[in-house]
């Protein structure tokens, strides 16, 4: 059976997701600097990685959020179309 192996976040406001997700979710975030930018590793088990990358073109509020989930947005500065 087929699984998720990595899972990549991109995002306008790399600093903003990562507190996101720490608070909601408890992922904890690894910083990596390169000649290409800042990347955010994302430690999310034994099994799954990932990462938060920032991205000019990301258009934030892409799709539609609950009420609760854009309250939590809104405490971290991320705008959230509801």
């Amino acid at each position: 059976m087929s699984r998720v192996v990595h899972l990549e976040l991109h995002t306008h406001d790399r600093a903003g997701a990562s507190a996101f997700y720490r608070e909601l979710l408890q992922w904890r975030t690894e910083q990596i600097d390169s000649r290409w930018g800042t990347y955010h590793a994302l430690v999310l088990g034994d099994t799954l990685d990932g990462g938060i990358v920032e991205c000019g073109k990301c258009q934030p509020g892409g799709s539609r959020t609950s009420r609760s989930t854009a309250s939590r947005l809104e405490r971290f500065g991320l705008p959230a179309r509801t």
